[in-house]
Protein backbone atom coordinates (compact mmCIF):
# COMPACT_ATOMS: atom_id res chain seq x y z
CA UNK A 1 0.00 0.00 0.00
CA UNK A 2 1.20 3.57 -0.48
CA UNK A 3 0.30 7.15 0.42
CA UNK A 4 -0.40 9.84 -1.28
CA UNK A 5 1.04 13.18 0.10
CA UNK A 6 0.57 16.68 -0.71
CA UNK A 7 2.50 20.01 0.12
CA UNK A 8 1.57 23.34 0.56
CA UNK A 9 4.67 24.60 -0.28
CA UNK A 10 6.71 26.75 2.09
CA UNK A 11 10.76 27.02 1.48
CA UNK A 12 13.69 27.47 4.03
CA UNK A 13 17.36 28.07 4.49
CA UNK A 14 19.88 25.99 2.54
CA UNK A 15 21.96 22.57 3.14
CA UNK A 16 25.50 21.34 3.53
CA UNK A 17 25.09 19.78 -0.61
CA UNK A 18 26.56 21.81 -4.04
CA UNK A 19 22.97 21.39 -6.13
CA UNK A 20 23.52 20.90 -9.48
CA UNK A 21 21.43 20.34 -12.24
CA UNK A 22 20.93 16.55 -14.46
CA UNK A 23 22.87 16.77 -17.85
CA UNK A 24 23.65 13.78 -20.19
CA UNK A 25 27.22 14.20 -18.76
CA UNK A 26 25.56 13.08 -15.35
CA UNK A 27 22.81 10.91 -15.41
CA UNK A 28 25.10 8.21 -15.50
CA UNK A 29 26.08 8.77 -12.11
CA UNK A 30 21.99 9.15 -11.17
CA UNK A 31 21.82 5.69 -12.38
CA UNK A 32 24.20 4.13 -10.01
CA UNK A 33 23.05 6.40 -7.05
CA UNK A 34 19.60 5.08 -7.84
CA UNK A 35 20.95 1.46 -7.71
CA UNK A 36 22.16 2.04 -4.06
CA UNK A 37 19.62 3.93 -2.19
CA UNK A 38 16.00 2.71 -4.31
CA UNK A 39 14.98 -0.99 -3.76
CA UNK A 40 13.61 -0.68 -7.40
CA UNK A 41 15.79 -0.62 -11.17
CA UNK A 42 14.95 2.39 -13.17
CA UNK A 43 14.95 1.85 -16.55
CA UNK A 44 16.62 3.48 -19.81
CA UNK A 45 13.57 5.76 -20.64
CA UNK A 46 12.90 7.34 -17.03
CA UNK A 47 17.05 8.31 -17.37
CA UNK A 48 16.12 10.01 -20.67
CA UNK A 49 13.06 11.08 -19.50
CA UNK A 50 14.74 13.10 -16.70
CA UNK A 51 17.55 14.68 -18.75
CA UNK A 52 15.08 15.75 -21.92
CA UNK A 53 11.93 16.26 -20.12
CA UNK A 54 12.68 16.85 -16.59
CA UNK A 55 15.80 18.37 -15.97
CA UNK A 56 14.25 21.70 -14.55
CA UNK A 57 12.88 19.93 -12.00
CA UNK A 58 15.48 17.58 -10.87
CA UNK A 59 19.02 17.96 -8.70
CA UNK A 60 21.91 16.16 -7.54
CA UNK A 61 23.34 17.14 -4.70
CA UNK A 62 27.07 16.93 -4.27
CA UNK A 63 28.92 16.99 -1.16
CA UNK A 64 33.06 17.18 -0.71
CA UNK A 65 32.48 16.18 -4.94
CA UNK A 66 30.45 13.15 -3.82
CA UNK A 67 27.34 12.77 -5.47
CA UNK A 68 25.37 11.81 -2.29
CA UNK A 69 21.42 12.39 -3.07
CA UNK A 70 19.08 12.91 -5.77
CA UNK A 71 15.70 14.84 -6.73
CA UNK A 72 13.62 13.70 -9.56
CA UNK A 73 10.49 15.25 -10.44
CA UNK A 74 8.24 15.47 -13.28
CA UNK A 75 5.19 18.09 -14.03
CA UNK A 76 1.67 16.50 -14.21
CA UNK A 77 -2.01 17.27 -15.24
CA UNK A 78 -4.41 16.39 -12.18
CA UNK A 79 -8.00 17.26 -12.88
CA UNK A 80 -6.99 19.81 -15.45
CA UNK A 81 -4.37 21.26 -12.87
CA UNK A 82 -0.57 21.31 -13.20
CA UNK A 83 1.05 19.46 -10.31
CA UNK A 84 4.62 18.82 -9.52
CA UNK A 85 5.03 14.64 -9.01
CA UNK A 86 8.08 13.78 -6.73
CA UNK A 87 9.23 10.65 -8.56
CA UNK A 88 12.30 10.20 -6.47
CA UNK A 89 14.08 11.35 -3.44
CA UNK A 90 16.83 9.52 -2.30
CA UNK A 91 20.18 10.03 -0.52
CA UNK A 92 22.89 7.69 0.37
CA UNK A 93 22.64 6.49 3.65
CA UNK A 94 26.09 7.65 5.08
CA UNK A 95 25.10 11.06 4.12
CA UNK A 96 21.68 10.76 6.08
CA UNK A 97 20.03 13.09 8.21
CA UNK A 98 22.69 15.78 7.15
CA UNK A 99 19.88 17.53 6.02
CA UNK A 100 20.48 16.66 2.33
CA UNK A 101 17.27 15.75 1.73
CA UNK A 102 15.61 18.57 3.28
CA UNK A 103 17.91 21.05 1.13
CA UNK A 104 16.41 19.12 -2.20
CA UNK A 105 13.16 19.48 -1.00
CA UNK A 106 13.43 23.39 -0.22
CA UNK A 107 15.52 24.04 -3.41
CA UNK A 108 13.14 22.31 -5.61
CA UNK A 109 9.77 24.27 -4.00
CA UNK A 110 11.58 27.50 -3.71
CA UNK A 111 11.54 26.83 -7.89
CA UNK A 112 8.41 25.73 -8.12
CA UNK A 113 7.13 29.12 -6.20
CA UNK A 114 9.79 31.45 -8.37
CA UNK A 115 7.64 29.71 -11.83
CA UNK A 116 4.34 29.84 -9.92
CA UNK A 117 2.98 32.54 -12.08
CA UNK A 118 4.20 30.78 -15.31
CA UNK A 119 3.88 27.33 -14.49
CA UNK A 120 0.45 27.54 -12.53
CA UNK A 121 1.96 24.56 -10.40
CA UNK A 122 0.03 24.42 -6.81
CA UNK A 123 0.89 21.54 -5.25
CA UNK A 124 3.74 18.87 -4.78
CA UNK A 125 2.62 15.52 -4.63
CA UNK A 126 4.15 11.80 -4.32
CA UNK A 127 3.88 8.54 -3.31
CA UNK A 128 5.25 6.65 -0.37
CA UNK A 129 5.18 2.82 1.13
CA UNK A 130 3.01 2.94 4.19
CA UNK A 131 5.74 0.60 5.76
CA UNK A 132 8.46 3.14 5.65
CA UNK A 133 7.97 5.25 8.52
CA UNK A 134 11.35 7.43 8.55
CA UNK A 135 10.10 9.06 5.11
CA UNK A 136 6.49 9.51 6.41
CA UNK A 137 8.01 11.46 8.86
CA UNK A 138 10.53 13.49 6.85
CA UNK A 139 7.47 14.27 4.65
CA UNK A 140 5.12 15.22 7.37
CA UNK A 141 8.28 17.31 8.81
CA UNK A 142 8.13 19.24 5.20
CA UNK A 143 4.49 20.09 5.22
CA UNK A 144 3.21 17.35 3.04
CA UNK A 145 0.18 16.04 4.20
CA UNK A 146 -1.07 12.28 4.20
CA UNK A 147 -3.83 12.99 1.02
CA UNK A 148 -4.94 9.62 0.78
CA UNK A 149 -4.57 5.66 1.07
CA UNK A 150 -3.95 4.16 -2.77
CA UNK A 151 -4.44 0.44 -2.30
CA UNK A 152 -1.89 -1.78 -4.47
CA UNK A 153 0.10 1.09 -5.51
CA UNK A 154 3.18 -0.78 -4.84
CA UNK A 155 2.91 -4.12 -6.02
CA UNK A 156 5.40 -7.08 -4.02
CA UNK A 157 7.10 -9.31 -7.25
Amino acid sequence: QGFSFVSNMSKDEAGPADLWQITWQNVGQLRVLHKHVFPVSYQDPFYSDVVEKHKEHCRLAYYADILVGAICCRVEIEDGRPRLYVMTLGVLEPYRRMGIASQLIRDIVAKVEQEKEKSKISEIVLHMQTSNTPGLQFYERHGFENAKLVPNYYQKN
